[in-house]
């Protein structure tokens, strides 16, 4: 069973309020009140739901900004009582770069309390530098969670790949070599004997790439995977999309229309339907059920 953390536009919080693991986006934590209210006072109605805090490393990219440094995303992660934070990661640089950083963070957030979540990172095609990099997370007990990311796998398989979540336009043949990606990386994780009875449950998969039926095709490795986040069952929704019968889910692909967090709830009416049948085919997904 895996942890699905559902990403929702701030007004549309309410309607993943249910789910037991949530994906915090240290940005909005910093500068909204109104998202960082609402988990705070989730947390305290739930005390058992779990949050990892991601350190918005890509949208401060966008920005042109620093990622935030540790005191920061300490000062962050007590406001909401997170659980985990994200550490720093270094896409498209040698994979040594996000270990150096990951080991100067360690000991500052379990000294707060915080478990530790390392995302592994490589420059392109550069296979056995993510592998090293996955194979140091996972013989680190200090390591809690280990990101497999949907940047990191396409960059180390040779694919130069730009975005978290959508980009430019994109050909069919592109988008299958993303949408294989990750499906890729764990099955190499699995040929070089990385995964084991100490990987159950310590995998997060950041990110969706193509259609929601990634997570099917990753079902071998469900037992490895504790959680998985993505907003598009309810961007998909709000952009009148529903998932579909094709072997993604998605017959045209993700929705490149960058997610707006400050999206009014407003058309409920009409896109009820669509979040409700997006959000309960991943849960279904991650259930194990076809």
């Amino acid at each position: 069973m895996i942890n699905f953390c559902h990403i929702a536009p701030v007004s549309f919080l309410p309607f993943i309020r249910k789910y037991p693991t949530h994906l915090l986006l240290a940005h909005l934590v910093e500068e909204n009140d109104e998202y960082r209210n609402f988990y705070s006072r989730l947390k305290l109605e739930n005390p058992n739901v779990v949050y990892h805090l991601d350190n918005s490393a890509f949208e401060m990219f966008k920005r042109g900004q620093p990622m935030y440094p540790s005191d920061k995303l300490i000062e962050m992660g007590k406001a909401v009582s997170a659980d985990s934070i994200v550490m720093s990661d270094y896409p498209k640089e040698h994979w040594s770069k996000t270990v150096e950083s990951a080991e100067y963070l360690i000991p500052q957030f379990k000294r707060e309390g915080f478990k530790t979540f390392f995302c592994p990172q490589s420059e392109i095609g550069q296979l056995d530098d993510l592998m090293q990099s996955f194979t140091w997370a996972i013989n680190n007990s200090d390591v809690d969670f280990i990101g497999v990311s949907i940047l990191a796998c396409p960059i180390a398989l040779g694919i130069n790949e730009s975005k978290h979540e959508g980009g430019e336009s994109r050909d069919d043949s592109y988008r299958m070599q993303r949408y294989l990606s990750r499906w890729a990386i764990f099955r190499e994780l699995e040929r070089r004997n990385l995964l084991s009875e100490r990987t159950i449950d310590r995998f997060h998969c950041l990110g969706m790439t193509d259609g929601p039926r990634e997570i099917d095709l990753l079902r071998d490795y469900h037992k490895y995977i504790y959680s998985w986040d993505s907003s598009s069952a309810i961007w998909h929704a709000i952009q009148r999309i529903e998932y579909d019968n094709t072997p993604t889910g998605l017959r045209y692909g993700k929705c490149e229309t960058e997610v707006d967090f400050n999206a009014p709830l407003s058309n409920l009416v009409d896109i009820m339907h669509q979040m409700s049948y997006n959000t309960d085919l991943i849960d279904k997904l991650c259930a194990g059920s076809r």
